[in-house]
């Protein structure tokens, strides 16, 4: 196959600008596609952590106004249209979530030669009812249309083809995700030990039981992501008399209901929310653990940022999550079972060797396997001359293709 993508250059589209995972890979995509050479800019859907730290490192930013509701969807449709417009031909659209791809409908409809990429950071919802099933069954439609899908592991990429069933002319391909190393983090981290210091400092179990053990949340405050089995989860360890405390950074549409569970267990004092936090990741060092207790993951690329920070994570048995923790580098329990989240707390706080023995094994990891290294950006070229050959009607036969 010619090397076309030498003319070609990628706009990447952003879904939100605060500090979560998308936007945590978006940034690191655009710093390395930059220095490949290939990058025209980034769209965002405003101002924010993202269009701050990007600007920051020289990457020209545009705004782009995007709504889900139905009277703004169809300008965001039409102003995603008109930007294509002004595009160089050749250039390809790269865009991260469901809000973004939808938002080039009609850029799939009448631009077809445009070469439109997505990368699919969430399993794909399953309601087939009313607007939500409708906005499915949309989405569907377009990452069918899309010339290539990237998929954030192999979870996603088996959901997606048992869900949309591509044809074996579009590229679907697994590029696992993955994380920049933190300078802050790599500057403050825990070289010489990865507990606070209260736990630094316990010579024993009883030493350990006189500190408060603190937990932390990072993520979005929805049903997937399981916030609420971790407020049942400390309130077990709570009355068993053990010294803990709790606190979520993220925002989202269980906030409400979390707080009157805090109320009705009288955890007031023990559990914190910090709604959406920018600098949510780079606090998890002062934290004892972190939990992700979802009930379901494409990723859990939390758990990376766990590492980095040096910090033990407890997270749900999940296939996205298995992908990043592999045996050994962080205690998994049953999604949704508040009592064995509670039992997984209690064995950190009782067993700081594990704990110690647990965030070397998944540093190790981290830096073999989750990096934005040269495999990845090949791997990203790869899927780029993929989109660039099928959106100029040439068929190659993707079945089977899988990388990085």
């Amino acid at each position: 196959m010619p090397d076309i993508l030498g003319k070609h250059r990628v706009v990447l589209v952003a879904p939100v600008v605060g500090h979560v995972g998308v936007t945590t890979h978006v940034k690191s995509l655009a710093l390395g596609l930059q220095r490949m050479n290939i990058l025209v800019g980034v769209v965002c859907p405003g101002e924010g952590w993202l269009s701050r730290e990007l600007r920051s490192r020289g990457v020209p930013v545009e705004t782009m106004n995007m709504s889900p509701q139905l009277g703004k969807a169809a300008r965001m449709m039409v102003g995603s249209l008109r930007y294509a417009h002004r595009l160089p031909r050749g250039t390809i659209i790269h865009v991260h979530g469901r809000l973004c791809l939808l938002a080039q409908l009609l850029v799939l409809i009448l631009m077809p030669y445009v070469p439109i990429v997505v990368t699919v950071h969430a399993l794909l919802p399953r309601e087939h009812h009313g607007r939500a099933g409708l906005l499915n069954a949309l989405e569907r439609w377009c990452l069918r249309r899309a010339d290539a899908v990237i998929c954030v592991s192999h979870a996603v990429e088996n959901d997606y083809r048992s869900l949309c069933k591509p044809d074996q002319h579009q590229a679907v391909c697994t590029v696992l995700n993955w994380l920049d190393e933190n300078p802050q983090v790599a500057a403050n981290g825990r070289a010489d030990s990865i507990l606070t210091c209260s736990y630094r400092e316990s010579k024993d179990i009883d030493s350990c039981r006189q500190h408060k053990f603190r937990v932390c949340f990072v993520g979005r405050l929805a049903a997937e992501k399981g916030p609420d089995v971790l407020i049942d989860a400390v309130s077990l360890v709570a009355q068993r008399g053990r010294s803990v405390s709790c606190t979520l950074f993220g925002a989202g549409p269980l906030r409400p209901s979390l707080e009157r569970r805090v109320q009705e267990l009288e955890l007031s004092s023990v559990v914190a929310f910090m709604g959406q936090d920018d600098e949510g990741p780079a606090r998890m060092s002062e934290y004892d653990c972190v939990v992700v207790p979802s009930r379901s993951e494409a990723f859990g690329l939390v758990l990376l940022e766990a590492f980095d920070a040096g910090v033990p994570a407890i997270a749900s048995r999940l296939p996205g999550i298995t992908e990043v923790v592999g045996d050994e580098c962080a205690i998994l329990v049953a999604p949704g079972d508040a009592c064995e989240l509670a039992d997984a707390v209690e064995f950190l706080m009782d067993r700081p060797d594990e704990s110690t023995r647990h965030v070397a094994l998944a540093r190790e990891r981290l830096a073999r396997g989750f990096r934005l290294d040269k495999g990845r950006m090949r791997s990203m070229r790869l899927c780029y001359l993929l989109a660039c050959s099928h959106s100029a009607g040439l068929r190659v036969d993707n079945s089977a293709d899988s990388v990085c």
